[in-house]
């Protein structure tokens, strides 16, 4: 009779423990949702050979991966997609957030940056485009005939189809593709948020200039999280600084095209003038004989990967020496890889380019 009630103590202990060793193995490890944006403890930076040098590293965030709250519900799943107008068709095409992330994060990273990186961009652009869908629903544009924000799916800018995925890469389709879906399954449920709990203008570019640049100066509209940090990383990536030759006859046209009321008079190198720059270095406005155009202007007529540039007339022609690829604001794609490289997680990573915001998990 004793031994026969240890047994039941003893089985019913083991009742009660395979429950709780479930509800380990379900919640990640070491994971918590973020609460407080002071806080002075730093995520780990997870496994790497590396680690960021004191000079470059990023400073504690006290932001960390939200933990699943479960599974989600059918009313939840039956909003968890995107509808995309097609440009070019005209065609609206509903698309998972997932899968629509996996032509997003596939377009603006190469497969081969490090996973924290992709899994970086993979959160940035959630709330970028889930933001944009809010939008949408709160003031519905006509023009995008119940979608919820439109792409040109021909010029796989922004965006990669299937078949251009298979197009670009080839024989590493099928690995690249089982990479790059693991990390947007996770990501499609995770989002930025300000301190007021709203989604975050989560911009992103390829190449900063050695420093992002502050949303006030390039859009006009100022962001606390958009604001300029070094960015040392680009330095060293390819294509960080490029050059552009132009003529005196093809400056002349391209200017006059572009400014029909511009004088430009006198010797070629007469008609450059003083510019005007941000701290981070990008051209606001720059003097062209009679005329101050803004320095994203000069870019476009010209061709320039971004507006942080020099120009000098040397040798008979107009030079151009650009620095950076894009706006500059917010991530730097390149400076995301940089640091992950480096050892840094994606939430430090996301922490060092849009300050004081906070990783949350959609709610089911």
């Amino acid at each position: 009779m004793k031994a026969k009630v240890v047994f039941l103590i003893i089985l019913f202990l083991l009742m009660l423990a395979v429950p709780a060793a479930v509800i380990v193995f379900s919640s990640p490890d070491g994971v918590s949702v973020y609460k407080n944006p002071s806080s002075s403890s730093a995520p780990p930076a997870g496994s790497s050979s590396g680690s960021v040098s004191s000079a470059e590293a990023p400073p504690p965030s006290g932001t960390s991966m939200p933990a699943s709250s479960g599974e989600a519900q059918p009313e939840a799943q039956k909003e968890a997609s995107f509808q995309v107008l097609d440009e070019s068709s005209g065609k609206i095409q509903e698309l998972s957030y997932a899968d629509f992330l996996v032509g997003v994060v596939s377009a603006e990273m190469p497969a081969s940056f490090e996973t924290e990186a992709l899994k970086a961009q993979a959160i940035a652009s959630m709330t970028f485009f889930l933001k944009k869908k809010e939008a949408q629903r709160a003031a519905p544009d006509e023009a995008l005939k119940g979608a919820d924000f439109s792409l040109d799916f021909s010029k796989g800018v922004g965006y990669l189809t299937d078949q251009q995925l298979q197009e670009k890469w080839g024989d590493a389709y099928e690995d690249n593709l089982k990479r790059i879906k693991e990390i947007c399954q996770e990501a499609q449920s995770l989002v930025l948020r300000d301190s007021d709990d709203a989604l975050i203008t989560a911009a992103y570019h390829a190449i900063s200039g050695g420093v992002t640049e502050a949303s006030a100066d390039v859009f006009s509209e100022a962001r606390q999280y958009l604001v300029e940090v070094p960015s040392p990383g680009d330095t060293l990536a390819p294509g960080y600084q490029t050059t552009v030759t132009v003529s005196p006859e093809d400056f002349k046209a391209k200017a006059e095209a572009a400014w029909p009321d511009i004088k430009l008079e006198g010797e070629p190198q007469t008609w450059i003038g003083d510019s005007q720059t941000t701290q981070a270095g990008l051209v606001k406005t720059m003097k062209l004989g009679s005329l101050e155009p803004a320095g994203d202007e000069i870019r476009e007529v010209f061709s320039l990967r971004s507006a942080n540039f020099d120009l000098i007339f040397s040798e008979d022609s107009f030079l151009f020496t650009v620095r950076g690829y894009g706006h500059g604001v917010g991530m730097s794609q390149y400076g995301a890889n940089f640091m992950a490289s480096q050892g840094a997680a994606c939430e430090e990573i996301l922490a060092w380019y849009y300050p004081g915001t906070k990783i949350e998990r959609l709610s089911a």
